[in-house]
């Protein structure tokens, strides 16, 4: 009997020394998940900032197009009241033999010109713009990949710690 209680003790030593191993691996198993965590909430934040970075940048591409297509209506209003100002003129003056219709041609044709000069500006401008939208979409998305690529890394890890502790 005396060695049974020994033997007993000596199991039940074992047992409590191997329960601690098992707690000791489930906490860096606890601790490796939350890191993986962190990963993915951190993936998920830079994709939802480049959709964020691409909607803004889009509007603001948008309201520029727009603010263009308002100018341009509006120098083409100009152009036709002009141009019937110039007409109203021309015709009080073709009495008195003078020509307005080389003014208003030489002023439709320095309009147009102008107009022509803004509008190609402004498309530098709108191109310079889209350029540096699609470096920074393209430099969060690899952000984006780097940190999937490491959840994903990190989640492998996990399974492979897991399968061993089992």
């Amino acid at each position: 009997q005396e060695a049974t209680g020994l033997l007993s003790e000596d199991f039940a030593g074992r047992l409590k020394e191997a329960c601690a191993l098992q707690r000791k691996e489930l906490d860096a198993l606890r601790q490796d998940l939350l890191a993986t965590s962190k990963a993915k909430v951190q993936a998920a934040e830079l994709t939802e900032e480049v959709a964020c970075m691409a909607s803004s940048n889009e509007q603001q591409c948008f309201e520029l197009v727009r603010a263009m297509e308002m100018e341009r209506i509006a120098r083409v209003s100009e152009a036709s009241e002009l141009r019937a100002f110039v007409q109203q003129q021309s015709q009080a003056h073709l009495l008195r033999g003078s020509s307005l219709s080389d003014g208003f041609a030489e002023a439709e044709l320095h309009h147009e010109v102008s107009s022509a000069a803004t509008a190609w500006s402004r498309v530098g401008v709108i191109e310079e713009v889209a350029a540096s939208v699609r470096s920074e979409v393209r430099e969060l998305a690899a952000r984006q990949h780097a940190c999937a690529e490491r959840a994903a890394l990190e989640v492998e890890q996990l399974k492979v710690a897991v399968g061993a502790a089992d």
